[in-house]
């Protein structure tokens, strides 16, 4: 999976990225809830970290709980996250498109002020 994304990003935006395994004793800090509910990679992209999630749950999770989950990685490993989510629902995606239009408005209305 990480290499379709490396494609993806490369083909789509230019941006080339290092994608790497997370290592065990990092994700030994996460609670058995969340270290089961995704696999975990490190990508690394001109200079920036991120945690890289790849959910591929067969039970489809809400908007408000990948929203909580994604909190809570970044919160434990105190970097921001990428959230890659597979088999999502056509409601999922609405939901998901009409929170990130509510963070990209506020925070287009931050930097106005």
């Amino acid at each position: 999976m990480s290499d379709n994304i490396e494609k993806y990003l490369q083909e789509t935006v230019g941006l080339l990225v290092n994608i790497k395994k997370m290592p065990d004793e990092q994700l030994e800090k996460l609670p058995l809830y969340l270290r089961h509910a995704y696999r975990y990679n490190l990508l690394e992209s001109e200079g920036q970290s991120f945690i890289l999630t790849e959910n591929d749950d067969v039970i489809s999770k809400t908007a408000g709980q990948l929203k909580k989950q994604s909190n809570a990685i970044r919160q434990y490993f105190g970097m921001p996250i990428v959230l890659v989510i597979n088999n999502q629902s056509a409601q999922l995606k609405r939901k998901m498109m009409s929170l990130l239009e509510k963070v990209q408005n506020s925070r287009s209305n931050i930097a106005t002020i």
